[in-house]
């Protein structure tokens, strides 16, 4: 007898607990709101007979943020019985729009017109995330419509991949009349901190699927401790097992000397920059709320 009052007592417990709770499948467009700065360098050289030398370089700076692309997201969310309160664990993949970049070399031989060698090179790049947010919500309903407000932290994994491409036109005849050469690097995931929150509307359609719309805030930066060559082609063929390992690995730091990439038995070290993946999102998202006995006013 005892040990069937504890099973129905443990049966009735989770199945008020579970009146409470909700999932959320949901998609965002975002928006940059901050941008990172990405510098390249195109030149204009000029080789004399003398051996002398003309060389004019042009800096370039774009201006981009990886916090623009799609967003697909589930959350789980638990309201509290009075029904205003509400606290949620919000997992979101996050897809980047692909940033492009150019750059542009050229060599010229006054003495020999005919001469030309022209680089191109093209720059993608690509980053994901992967985030977990814990959060508080706070709703408001008049009959079947409702505001709602909610923030939290927010833990990203990031990844990012860098594509290049070069092409080599060249009609000096000593050397091929077009190369090309591939390679990808990818960054080693970390995971970074930031937070977001959100604000929007929603619309009970009946007892357990509710509508929503809003706009939301994500902020956090990504700052790459090292990254590695994983591709290297030329003219289509794989290279990478010709490289040394200061040309295919990594390190990026706040500091460094020459002489810390005097080996070519030791990554390269190089600046540590800071990605902003910061952004303004439109969301949409259908709330599937266990079945309870209970439903909100209006209906």
């Amino acid at each position: 007898m005892r040990t069937l009052f504890l099973f129905s007592l443990l049966v009735n417990s989770l199945y008020l607990f579970s009146q409470n709770i909700y999932f959320e499948p949901y998609y965002s467009k975002s928006f940059a709101v901050e941008k990172s700065d990405f510098t390249f360098v195109s030149s204009n050289t000029t080789f004399y007979y003398d051996d002398s030398v003309n060389s004019d370089y042009h800096t370039v700076t774009y201006h981009k943020s990886l916090g623009a692309g799609n967003n697909y997201g589930l959350l789980i969310g638990y309201k509290f019985p009075k029904g205003i309160i509400s606290t949620e664990i919000d997992f979101r993949y996050f897809s980047n729009n692909v940033l492009t970049f150019n750059s542009q070399d050229y060599y010229d031989f006054p003495e020999e017109p005919n001469y030309h060698i022209e680089y191109n090179d093209t720059y993608n790049l690509r980053s994901t995330s992967f985030s977990i947010t814990p959060s508080l919500k706070v709703e408001v309903y008049y009959k079947r419509w409702g505001l709602f407000l909610k923030s939290g932290l927010l833990f990203a994994k990031c990844s990012i991949d860098y594509e290049v491409e070069t092409s080599i036109f060249n009609t000096h005849p000593s050397y091929y009349p077009f190369e090309s050469y591939s390679e990808i690097i990818e960054y080693k995931p970390k995971w970074e901190l930031g937070i977001q929150g959100a604000i929007g509307v929603e619309y009970q359609l009946d007892s357990w699927i509710v509508l929503n719309v809003g706009i939301q805030y994500n902020a956090f930066g990504h700052r790459p401790e090292s990254a590695t060559m994983t591709e290297y082609k030329y003219r289509g063929e794989d290279k990478l097992n010709s490289l040394t390992i200061s040309e295919k690995e990594f390190i990026f730091s706040d500091s460094y000397m020459s002489a810390d990439n005097a080996s070519e038995d030791k990554p390269t070290v190089m600046e540590r920059l800071t990605y902003t993946y910061s952004s303004m999102a439109i969301r949409f998202g259908v709330q599937i709320i266990i079945p309870n006995k209970k439903v909100k006013e209006g209906e």
